[in-house]
């Protein structure tokens, strides 16, 4: 059932994906309060499915704990200690503002000529393998969508239908506006459990200094926050074509004429470095960044990354 719910009507996710991501687990880089039975090692050391370790046995600990193969090693009691698990809570904020409309200077010169999704598309896709994964491990996922600089959220649920219904709501929006993302992340953060984790998604056509303030007055509640920056492969590296052309800013429409060509190898300089700056300052405040080109298979561009955290089943 869940599998089916992830590839009907929206194929934001092949049946091949989804064989692969039966494979990885999702988690945050800490340990998570013990609050309700999930797959994620919790804070507390007792009687549980992991092993955490050894300590000497001392009279009136319960038989059954004993390592009775350590005993023959040593000659020594040892008793064995098991972490219990817990739930990892997960919040995915997918920016839905015009510029995640983008796919690539083929499609913005004619669309019949796009190949590959969009940058929203893609980005649905992503938090479709999150919430995936998140389903099978029964960790509750909570879904918010910045759209027309609005901020249109859903509460946490661990049911692989409702994952699905709020995947294809977000997937069937035209992307427009702008994100408004310094102000939503403010807004949701405060809303946001304590240990849970959020991941944002976003091209990052924000004011820096706007965004990093919303966040580092977060970080400090104790969430995990991160951020997967996705881009089309056109944005990371402009391809150079003959004459000039008219750059459109979709969410401000500003424009200006300039050739490709005079000003491919500035541009890619300048965008390198902007990519570093959000790298080095969300690193600065404790907060992962990758950059994920929408060329990308998707579970490959998480599978490295935000499924490397945990144990692989």
């Amino acid at each position: 059932m869940a599998r089916e719910s992830f590839i009907q009507t929206v194929p934001l996710l092949t049946a091949g994906d989804l064989n692969r991501l039966d494979r990885l687990a999702f988690g945050g880089a800490q340990r998570v309060p013990n609050l309700m039975p999930g797959e994620h090692p919790s804070r507390r050391v007792g009687r549980g499915q992991v092993f955490a370790d050894h300590r000497p046995y001392v009279p009136g600990d319960d038989l059954r704990t004993i390592d009775w193969k350590a005993l023959g090693r040593t000659d020594r009691l040892f008793v064995k200690r098991q972490e219990q698990t817990s739930q990892q809570r997960v919040h995915l904020l997918l920016d839905a503002s015009a510029s995640m409309a983008y796919r690539g200077q083929d499609a913005a010169l004619n669309p019949r000529w796009a190949t590959g999704p969009s940058k929203h598309r893609y980005a649905c896709s992503l938090a479709a393998a999150v919430a995936h994964v998140c389903a099978r491990q029964r960790d509750p996922v909570g879904f918010s969508v910045l759209h027309n600089a609005r901020v249109e959220s859903w509460p946490t649920a661990n049911e692989p239908g409702v994952h699905h219904a709020r995947l294809q709501h977000a997937a069937a929006l035209e992307p427009s506006g702008r994100a408004g993302l310094a102000k939503a992340l403010h807004t949701i953060g405060l809303g946001t459990a304590r240990h849970a984790v959020t991941l944002v998604i976003s091209d990052l056509h924000e004011q820096m200094p706007d965004v990093l303030d919303a966040l580092s007055a977060l970080v400090g509640r104790g969430a995990q926050w991160m951020v997967a920056q996705v881009l089309h492969p056109d944005e990371v590296a402009l391809p150079v074509v003959k004459g000039a052309l008219r750059f459109v800013d979709s969410e401000s429409g500003e424009a200006v004429v300039a050739s490709p060509a005079r000003i491919a190898d500035d541009y890619r300089q300048r965008m390198a470095q902007r990519i570093e700056r959000w790298r080095a300052a969300l690193a600065s405040l404790g907060i992962e960044h990758r950059l994920i080109t929408t060329d990308r298979p998707v579970v490959d561009a998480l599978g490295d990354w935000v499924f490397n955290r945990s144990l692989r089943t």
